[in-house]
């Protein structure tokens, strides 16, 4: 894609609405009765706090806070 194709999705996607295909990305199924609580000691996000069939940002960090990756939950 050009450049210049490339600023115009930018401006329709500002000015109008877009849609960003996610797809090809990896994904991850986490599951188990411990999920909630690996995943809150894993993310910067508050898990447990996060409702059903909604989304947040957050990321994957070491235990020294070093960022590893970030993701949609």
């Amino acid at each position: 894609m050009s450049a210049d194709a490339n600023i115009h999705e930018i401006r329709a996607t500002r000015e109008t609405a877009g849609l960003f295909d996610y797809s090809a990305r990896g994904k991850v199924v986490v599951t188990g009765v411990d999920r909630v609580s690996f995943l809150q000691g894993m993310l910067t996000s508050d898990v447990a706090a996060l409702a059903d069939w909604r989304a947040q940002r957050s990321a994957i960090v070491t235990a020294m806070g070093k960022m590893l990756a970030n993701l949609l939950l």
